[in-house]
């Protein structure tokens, strides 16, 4: 689906859509991990050393089941890339 919005992207003409719509669909991995590394950063720790403060864990501690963190993560998800077609949608239509 990413690989198609770009293309689609570049195809319309709009470069810069075609940048900021993967950026928009992969939202949760791309949040997750640049959290993650400023979070090390600032917390002085080696930034490749796993830990588990991900988004995930963080959804586990406070009290959602696997199953319900992982949902609530692809409800996001969802969001997002629906939020992505819209904006691709509203270009392609000027």
């Amino acid at each position: 689906m990413v690989a198609v919005l770009s293309a689609y992207g570049i195809v319309q003409g709009t470069t810069l859509y075609a940048f900021i719509i993967p950026i928009i669909v992969l939202g949760v991995p791309i949040v997750d991990t640049c959290y993650a590394i400023v979070r090390r950063f600032y917390e002085k720790q080696p930034i490749f050393q796993p830990d588990k403060k991900h988004i995930h864990h963080r959804l586990l501690k406070r009290g959602y089941t696997q199953i319900q963190a992982v949902l609530l993560i692809y409800a996001i998800s969802v969001c997002l890339s629906i939020s992505a077609l819209l904006i691709m949608h509203g270009v392609s239509s000027f």
